[in-house]
């Protein structure tokens, strides 16, 4: 479930198996794994994405397959890219409150909150652009690029 002050990246999703080797084998999408983007609320109330990531039987299959030496428990990572909206506030923390539910092979479904999970740390400001001959006109749509100033530019770094 995503919080609503972040918007998911479509085509950014990857899951990765990593056995007990270390190896690291990327499963592919419609293949190994379905995503379903679903509309949700979140736990302030507002409107939000859930996404759900379910192994196909050929996935179940492919990560069974890749197990090393009778281990019982692969690791899967699930990684995706969300960026912050506007209705973020900054200097406010969002939190990232992921929740595992899986089935296993007795038909027993479980759910465990993810611990030590990463947060958003916003921040930065707001730039407005006035018209230079009405300073009461924002002009909307203003692009800005923040740099160094030439002189700076091949400054070394301190």
């Amino acid at each position: 479930m995503l919080d609503h002050r972040l918007t998911f990246q479509e085509d950014s999703l990857q899951v990765k198996l990593f056995n007990k080797a270390g190896e690291e084998i990327v499963l592919t999408a419609d293949k190994d794994y379905t995503l379903e983007v679903a509309e949700a609320t979140d736990a302030e109330g507002k409107a939000t994405e859930k996404l759900l990531v379910r192994l196909t039987e050929e996935g179940i299959k492919n990560v069974v397959k890749n197990l090393k030496n009778g281990e019982e428990v692969p690791q899967i990572l699930v990684e995706f890219v969300a960026v912050i909206n506007t209705s973020a506030q900054l200097g406010v923390e969002i939190y990232n409150n992921a929740m595992v539910t899986y089935t296993n092979y007795a038909g027993w479904t479980y759910s465990d909150e993810v611990d030590d999970l990463p947060h958003v740390h916003t921040g930065g400001f707001n730039i407005l652009k006035f018209d230079a001959k009405d300073s009461s006109k924002h002009l909307a749509g203003a692009v800005f690029k923040v740099a160094r100033p030439a002189e700076e530019m091949d400054a070394p770094e301190d």
